[in-house]
């Protein structure tokens, strides 16, 4: 389990300096931590290789953990009523982004659930919070986006991830109606949409497997081969045919050394 050292981290729309908070080790002999029921038995699934657990309100095994305490800077106790306010702002029933502010983790965001909470408490007064965050996967993500104007191009995925594929979401207008082709050459595997019109727009997301058009009620599936295009580690090259232009994120893992 990693201990969350920062200056400040941001969870569910607020930061921690928000409260007035800062991270700290509590291990005086008279200081107690306070079970107060509010840890989660997490459930996850695996599919194939694939090292992200989906959320199922299950346990998890390999996922990264963070913990840490949470205190007032000069000391003083919290109220009940802050206390609480605190745990509100903690306890969801997704995964929320983490964004901690460290060296290690710039630019760098975990998808977290906090799983435990616990009272610090001394002369039965609370003086801290500790809690225990537990993320989707093994490391941390980064979002990245190119765009292309020249085909074929090169994407060079530098995931740290090395055993799995990265699935990227593809976007791109139509200057003139017809067939769309993305063939990615280091790995064979190529995607064509059919009859797609001038001046759409569209996003084709291989992570969620889904084909998004702006025109309303436009259904793509009929026209589409049903081949996904995924990124293996290091450099892929990228045809495209019938576009002017094309744009690739991804959600990179990331390993920061908890």
């Amino acid at each position: 389990m990693a201990s969350l050292i920062c200056t400040d981290f941001f969870f569910n729309g607020l930061h921690m300096s928000d409260f007035g908070f800062i991270t700290a080790t509590l291990d005086s002999p008279s200081i107690d931590a306070i079970d107060i029921g509010l840890k989660k038995n997490l459930k996850t699934e695996k599919v194939g290789s694939n090292p992200v657990n989906y959320l199922y309100d299950v346990s998890y095994e390999d996922s990264l953990v963070f913990q840490t305490t949470m205190v007032y800077e000069d000391g003083h106790c919290l109220t009940m009523e802050e206390f609480r306010t605190v745990v509100r702002w903690l306890t969801t029933k997704n995964y929320m982004k983490m964004e901690i502010d460290n060296d290690k983790c710039r630019g760098i965001y975990f998808n977290c659930i906090v799983s435990d909470i616990k009272m610090y408490e001394y002369n039965g007064l609370p003086v801290g919070i500790y809690f225990e965050a537990t993320c989707d996967s093994p490391y941390g993500w980064e979002d990245v986006t190119y765009n292309y104007t020249k085909s074929p191009c090169i994407f060079n995925n530098t995931s740290d991830d090395i055993l799995n594929p990265v699935k990227p979401v593809f976007h791109f207008a139509v200057s003139k109606p017809g067939d769309v082709t993305l063939v990615n050459t280091t790995t064979g595997k190529c995607m064509i949409l059919s009859s797609v019109l001038k001046e759409e727009t569209c996003t084709i997301d291989t992570k969620h497997y889904l084909l998004l058009s702006d025109i309303p009620e436009r259904n793509f599936y009929a026209a589409f081969n049903r081949e996904w295009i995924d990124l293996v580690p290091g450099e892929n090259t990228i045809s495209f045919s019938g576009i002017p232009s094309l744009t690739i994120s991804a959600s990179l893992p990331r390993k920061v050394g908890y």
